[in-house]
């Protein structure tokens, strides 16, 4: 494993703190955001390893109450981000030529 690989590993399992803590990286579904994401791992850590798009966005109450607002936080959180950081994240890990992600992928026909 790399050196970059273990401080994540000691991210990821709580054995690591940031000096300057985490502020949110923002609305991924905005592409903008998920590039500067995939900007600050690069610059942090040099490279990109692995990918997983997850996401999850939920509205709680009964489908008869539900407003188009909702709908659209559900688009948003669930479709939208994880495109989004898919487009900004997966060209630098095939240029790496040596990196993996996992992802549902969603093919969208006009």
């Amino acid at each position: 494993m790399t050196e970059a690989g273990h401080r994540v590993r000691k991210a990821v399992s709580g054995g690591w703190r940031s000096p300057t803590p985490s502020k949110g990286v923002g609305d991924l579904s905005k592409p903008e955001t998920s590039a500067r994401l995939v900007e600050a791992a690069l610059e942090r850590f040099g490279r990109i390893d692995s990918a997983t798009a997850f996401s999850g966005q939920v509205v709680t109450g009964s489908f008869a109450d539900s407003t188009p607002e909702d709908l659209d936080a559900v688009y948003e959180g669930c479709v939208k981000a994880p495109y989004h950081f898919l487009k900004a994240v997966i060209p630098v890990m095939v240029d790496q030529q040596d990196a993996s992600s996992s992802c549902s992928p969603v093919r969208l026909e006009p």
